[in-house]
């Protein structure tokens, strides 16, 4: 009994905090949007979340994630939309131009998707005011399903019902109905 209730209070801290986290970075939020644990969010641009959409934050919540929480971060000037009935688990996305995310898809635990270098690739230039990557949108269509621990980088464009296997690293273009492994 003490169990249900320090759990009951815990969702309810956490439900509190998500609320106040979302209304204060001005994300559109769709109905019955579900999130298990404490969300980090950080927009600077635009930032919306469809209907239906659970998303996993903590090890508490899914273990295949570890330790990270689900981090949503949008730069001035980016845009990120989470389709409707999208599950993530404690994943980390990045917007600096477009990531879009197709309805009904599926990101595994400890995915990282970033439409951005974050630095440059030139050492002359890294570091330095100049110092701003390259950015390249990233579209995952409808029904697609990520695997655990895959990192989709800046130009990435997975087709819908695509699945994209565990672990997979790099900027994909995977069609629809296809599996994408790479080790």
């Amino acid at each position: 009994m003490i169990r249900n209730i320090t759990k009951a209070i815990i969702h309810l801290f956490d439900y509190c905090f998500n609320h106040v986290v979302l209304r204060v970075n001005r994300v559109v939020v769709g109905k019955n949007v579900v999130i298990h644990g404490r969300l980090y969010v950080h927009n600077l641009g635009h930032l919306a979340i469809g209907d239906d959409v659970v998303i996993n934050s903590g090890e508490r919540y899914n273990p295949v994630g570890g330790h990270t929480r689900c981090r949503l971060i949008v730069y001035t000037g980016g845009t990120l939309r989470i389709g409707n009935g999208v599950g993530i688990s404690n994943s980390t996305i990045v917007a600096k131009s477009l990531v879009e995310i197709g309805d009904g898809t599926l990101i595994g635990g400890s995915c990282n998707i970033w439409d951005t270098d974050f630095h440059s690739c030139d050492a002359t230039i890294r570091g330095t005011a100049r110092d701003q990557g390259k950015t390249k949108p990233i579209h995952i269509g409808k029904s697609v399903f990520i695997g655990a621990h895959s990192i989709l980088l800046k130009g990435s464009e997975v087709g819908s019902r695509a699945i994209v296997g565990a672990g997979s690293i790099g900027s994909l273009r995977v069609g629809g109905d296809q599996v994408f492994i790479r080790r």
